[in-house]
């Protein structure tokens, strides 16, 4: 009888403490050219939006017009998306003297830049499924 009743809260535990993870496919669309890569930076809290580093990151070859990733086994929550692209390969966001971005950048939800970067409440989103999403990447005419 006892091996029964654990058996049995085992079972319950596992149910109860299992996470659903999803699948979150990103298109990535207005790539200028094939250099470099598209860097991805996934975030789940507002104050670290897009500041610091993300929850997770990920990478993909440049494709010139449209890039798309695929980010598996995300579980369900509260999410903001921040990409890159990262045409010298150097990984990191180039910049000119004057603080105007060299690279181009893009936000989930596509919401306006012209006044700097976007806020959490801006790009968030909610997870509960496998979902599509499309980003437009944003350059300025250098």
């Amino acid at each position: 009888m006892k091996l029964l009743l654990v058996t049995i809260a085992m079972a319950l535990t596992s149910l109860f403490t299992s996470t659903e993870t999803y699948d979150l496919t990103i298109q990535v669309d207005g790539v200028r050219n094939n250099n470099g890569y598209i860097m991805v930076g996934i975030y789940t809290e507002d104050s670290s939006f897009p500041e610091t580093e993300p929850f997770r990151s990920v990478e993909a070859e440049a494709e010139s017009g449209s890039t798309q990733i695929i980010i598996e086994d995300l579980p369900a929550g509260e999410y903001a998306i921040a990409i890159m692209h990262d045409e010298n390969g150097n990984s990191e966001f180039d910049i000119s003297n004057n603080g105007m971005p060299l690279e181009g950048w893009g936000f989930s939800n596509n919401p306006d830049t012209s006044m700097g970067p976007a806020t959490w409440s801006d790009a968030s989103f909610e997870l509960s499924g496998n979902e599509d999403l499309s980003i437009d990447m944003m350059y300025l005419n250098y």
